[in-house]
């Protein structure tokens, strides 16, 4: 492709290549002080690969999560693809996907309007010589039938502001179409017009405004619109290829799973898309309805992928990239990385299974803590904590039937405790078995999922409390009744003496550094700061006044970050 660009383009000092005729810039931009902060960022980062935990830790706001997160390449990590492909990227941007494509791929070229952007993308992939960045609108690169793929990440919506003429979103997928080669394909990710977090009280992402996209963008369609699943297929077919489409979860821009139409139809996936929390990206406000009992509704009535917040749609021939026979992945890439896993979900003869694998098997222990991933068959029904959830929530029942599965629970952890009394305890595999890891049905429990591992006995009050520990956290806006919900403490001692099991004050310390070691372990963290954070969690009257403190430094730097826009701005 080099041959072809030194044609019509010069490369300058930045290593972006720019169109020798000098055609005017693009003008998208995240803001001045972004940028100047990326490049800071970039300058002072040694690892700039998709897996960089060191550029994370440059996260300060929501625009530097974007650019920096590990989280954004799970969008297209694990399908299936020919290295050997050429690649064109549309509206790289500052690099994020440009770095995975080139990773994979040996030959890619990233195009993108603004010069800024394109400075910072080629600074991302600085040390990668199969990336060349283009400053330019791709309809200009001059080349036709020249790639194998073609991806467009959050680009496409854009269309009127960077496509002439009436019918930009059909004219830029034809131009998108003849960049391919024959038997080329195309791999584009596109918001939900009609996500379900829309009409839970979030803003649009691109407009900042409420209900702009389910009312069909009547103040903003001459810059920017998305579509529904059925609209964008139609507009897709009009390509003259087949399409499949995955569904991004909670949306493509941070994706913690990628999920198959297959995925849908095979699957009681309602509580797992409730796992993972939509965000509005404007500015988080209080939604109209809690989705995590919305999807649940939505799959059992087939509409959950018409109400996903986001598409990764793939158009082409028979070589385009899939999943073959799995039905999704989830990804922990968030942890330390000796604790980060891929599951895949796959269909057998068997039934479905979650096969869960470290991503750096070799760095599986810190301190007293290993993980130890298994393969899991996929349970039907609600997990032991959704069932807790909608017993809470309702409001009507006794804790005693609200406690009605969680017993069982009990009685299975209890079944392989050793010793009398308060000082029964389980061995160390059993400290991740917690009620999202166990389902009950017709009166029996069954553990999955159920991956660290202690190095020695946990008693068994300690992982009663974890587990009502973690469900509290999980589930904070649940009416628990029969206990102050405010004091977490007080609602864990409440489930504790109902189920049998002492909490005094000796299991609250106890509970606090037993959380600590496995957080610090799987996250990475300072022990000591977590504990502080714990005890905030468990708002400890002492340590209200720390997580207090805690909140009013957040707003502070939040602040710091308004007035440097300001200052760059100028």
């Amino acid at each position: 492709m080099k041959n072809e660009l030194s044609k019509n383009f010069v490369k300058t000092d930045h290593g972006v290549w720019v169109d020798k005729a000098q055609v005017e810039n693009f003008g998208y931009t995240d803001g001045v002080w972004v940028e100047q902060y990326l490049t800071d960022a970039f300058n002072a980062t040694d690892d700039l690969s998709t897996s960089s935990a060191e550029l994370e830790t440059h996260i300060i706001d929501w625009n530097t999560e974007y650019h920096l997160t590990r989280k954004r390449h799970n969008l297209l990590a694990n399908l299936s693809y020919d290295r050997s492909h050429s690649v064109l990227e549309i509206g790289c941007g500052c690099g994020a996907i440009s770095r995975f494509l080139g990773e994979t791929f040996d030959n890619v070229t990233s195009v993108e309007g603004s010069y800024e952007r394109a400075r910072l993308a080629r600074m991302r992939t600085r040390d990668l010589d199969t990336v060349e960045v283009v400053n330019s609108r791709f309809q200009d690169l001059g080349v036709e039938h020249a790639f194998d793929a073609v991806f467009c990440i959050g680009v496409w919506e854009y269309s009127p502001s960077y496509v002439d003429g009436p019918t930009p979103f059909e004219d830029g997928l034809a131009a998108m179409k003849r960049m391919l080669k024959p038997g080329g394909y195309l791999v584009l990710a596109i918001e939900n017009q009609f996500g379900l977090k829309y009409f839970a009280n979030a803003r649009e992402d691109h407009t900042g405004t409420f209900f702009e996209g389910p009312e069909g963008y009547p103040r903003t369609s001459h810059r920017v619109s998305t579509f529904g699943r059925k609209d964008l297929e139609n507009r897709l077919s009009d390509l003259g290829e087949t399409s499949e489409f995955f569904y991004p979860v909670p949306d493509y821009k941070i994706p913690d799973a990628l999920l198959s139409q297959k995925a849908f139809e095979k699957l009681d996936c309602g509580e797992l898309l409730g796992a993972f929390p939509e965000r509005d990206y404007a500015g988080q406000k209080s939604p109209f309805f809690d989705t995590r009992l919305v999807w649940p509704q939505l799959a059992r009535n087939g509409m959950a992928a018409d109400m996903a917040n986001s598409f990764l749609a793939v158009i082409g021939g028979p070589d385009k990239p899939g999943m073959g026979d799995d039905l999704g992945f989830i990804y922990n890439n968030s942890r330390a990385r000796g604790f980060e896993t891929t599951t895949v979900l796959r269909e057998t003869e068997a039934g479905v299974v979650a096969d869960k694998a470290l991503q750096f098997p070799e760095l599986a222990k810190a301190g007293p803590v290993s993980i130890a991933p298994k393969s899991s068959p996929w349970l039907k029904g609600d997990t032991v904590a959704m069932g807790f959830f909608l017993k809470a929530h309702s409001g009507q029942l006794s804790l005693d039937a609200q406690l009605s599965d969680v017993k069982i629970w009990h009685k299975a952890i209890c079944e392989h405790a050793t010793g009398e009394g308060h000082d029964r305890s389980v061995p160390g595999e059993y400290v991740d078995m917690v009620w999202q890891n166990a389902v009950v049905t017709d009166q029996t429990c069954t553990f999955f999922d159920h991956e660290l591992v202690l190095d020695k006995p946990v008693p068994v009050c300690h992982l009663v409390a974890r587990a009502a520990f973690l469900w509290l956290l999980r589930y904070n806006k649940a009416e628990f009744a029969h206990t102050n919900a405010l004091r977490h403490v007080t609602s864990i001692r409440t489930i504790c003496e109902a189920l049998g099991e002492r909490f005094d004050a000796s299991d609250v310390a106890a509970l606090i550094a037993l959380e600590a070691t496995l957080q610090s372990a799987v996250g990475g963290g300072c022990r000591t700061t977590l504990t502080r954070k714990i005890k905030g969690q468990l708002n400890l009257p002492k340590y209200k006044r720390v997580r207090e403190a805690q909140a009013s430094a957040t707003t502070l730097v939040r602040r710091a970050n308004n007035l440097r826009r300001r200052m760059f701005s100028r």
